[in-house]
């Protein structure tokens, strides 16, 4: 491809040089001959200054925010970032156009929702490809996440591949960075759907004014012939519901949702709820636990039941529906307590799943959390507090400290635990925390560990060490 070729197709005029391009970089270790170089501005470095180590490389164009000192087409724009993700749709053939795009957002239920809805869609016939938290799905082949969204250059990328395999839906996690930074900007939603808002990711987005602003603009990138999906029950509803010139379905327990839940029944082998909907009831039996996962299957059956499929494929596909890895995921072995390992990392995430594992214990329920380092330390004492009004016992322990002291991080979190009458104790190390939990529980116990959920690393420093809660729990267990 042409770079005037490719700028034309973008939308952007031509440049008065031309050049055969061959791929797209915003990494400058990764130019190559041929590449468009993207200059973008991030918090730690600044793109522009690698240009130079990029037409070295063999960079034969570039997409930048200010003139540069390098021969070589250059297309100046006021948000580099922005035009990445034009320009990468653009280089792929435009392949959203070829895939009907199914976003949700929100802060809890995101990986679960789109699981469901996929594996609806698929019970439906309907080939789906997923992207999110825990990894990328296009048929069978399944691929690593890194982010929850990927950079608009991996998007497309990604884009291509599943409509080149021949899948019809991509259902995906729509991330309040990924909408802040513009990388699904160039593409537009088949349906986008919103779960709930609560306080995370406050240390990027400042306010929650404005974290709430950015999950809106997923609603403002559906396609007029697209439908919004809002849960009911949450304060900021009307947000959504304003910014989407879409039609709007609602659902959750409140009288004007759309797609209702009544006489929800939750135990330890399921729930159970009827389901009102366009004036009948409907049954709904899953084996998903808690009244998290009522909301997140009422969101995949709004999002389900407007792509035309039946509420009966629907409503037996549930059925079926596994727990995702690392979301109120339980592990029994033949002796030792119950254990539930959860992604839970918010307050109100950690609030969801206490409070089912409270409805389910027998005796007492013995909790492992801690919080991530470089993130939201507003959440840090409420989420101590919150450990300690459900738990019998908790240990506070490390989850990824990054580049912050693990103790320093553990202290915040003790000064929301100290507010409750919980006893617990400090014990930094992960490993020992959850094997302690679990030797000291009795059969009847329930040991939740909090806040990795899937994730098969720790984040020490700046080093990515191999540590997975599961395999931690299992091999505890094996002691019992």
């Amino acid at each position: 491809m042409n770079w005037n070729e490719l700028l034309s197709a973008a939308g952007y005029r031509p440049t008065a040089k031309d050049t055969t391009i061959k791929d797209l970089q915003y990494d400058s270790r990764l130019v190559g001959e041929g590449s468009v170089f993207f200059c973008l501005r991030g918090e730690k470095a600044d793109g522009h200054r690698f240009a130079v180590m990029a037409k070295e490389k063999g960079a034969v164009a570039f997409v930048c925010e200010e003139e540069l000192d390098v021969d070589a087409p250059q297309l100046i724009v006021e948000n580099s970032r922005l035009a990445m993700a034009y320009l990468a749709e653009a280089f792929y053939g435009f392949p959203h156009k070829e895939l009907k795009l199914l976003g949700i957002t929100g802060t809890n239920g995101k990986t679960t929702t789109t699981h469901l809805i996929r594996h609806i869609l698929n019970d439906a016939g309907k080939k789906t490809a997923l992207m999110g938290t825990n990894h990328i799905i296009i048929g069978d082949e399944v691929f690593p996440a890194t982010h929850t969204t990927p950079d608009s250059l991996e998007f497309s990328a990604y884009l291509r591949r599943m409509a080149d395999a021949g899948c019809e839906y991509l259902v995906m996690e729509v991330s309040s960075h990924a909408l802040k930074q513009g990388r699904c900007a160039a593409v537009s939603f088949q349906s986008a759907a919103f779960t709930n808002l609560t306080q995370d990711h406050l240390d990027y987005h400042k306010s929650f004014e404005d974290y709430r602003e950015a999950k809106e603009i997923l609603f403002q990138l559906l396609s007029p012939e697209g439908r919004g999906v809002v849960n009911e029950d949450s304060s900021v509803r009307d947000h959504f519901i304003r910014v989407c010139e879409a039609p709007v379905v609602t659902y959750g327990y409140g009288e004007n949702a759309d797609f209702k839940a009544e006489k929800v029944s939750i135990g330890s082998e399921g729930t159970r709820f009827d389901l009102f909907f366009d004036g009948a009831f409907y049954p709904v039996r899953m084996n998903l636990i808690g009244e998290f996962n009522v909301y997140n299957a009422l969101c995949a059956i709004a999002v389900c039941q407007g792509e035309g499929v039946p509420m009966e494929t629907i409503l037996t596909s549930l059925v079926s529906a596994e727990q995702v890895a690392g979301r109120f995921q339980r592990i029994k072995e033949r002796f030792g307590p119950t254990v539930v390992v959860d992604y839970a990392h918010t307050p109100d995430g950690l609030e969801n799943i206490l409070r089912t594992a409270v409805q389910l214990r027998t005796k007492r329920l013995i909790l492992v959390f801690g919080c991530g380092g470089d993130r939201d330390r507003g959440k840090r004492p409420i989420m101590g507090k919150i450990g300690g009004s459900y738990a019998d016992y908790a240990f506070i322990t490390s989850d990824n400290p990054r580049t912050e002291e693990p103790m320093a991080i553990i202290r915040m979190v003790e000064e929301g635990i100290k507010e409750t009458e919980c006893e617990y104790e400090v014990c930094c190390d992960r490993s020992d925390a959850i094997r302690n939990a679990i030797l000291m529980a009795d059969d009847d116990d329930i040991v939740v560990v909090a806040g990795k959920g899937h994730e098969d690393y720790q984040i020490i420093g700046t080093e990515k060490r191999h540590f997975d809660d599961v395999e931690e729990v299992k091999k505890a267990l094996s002691l019992c």
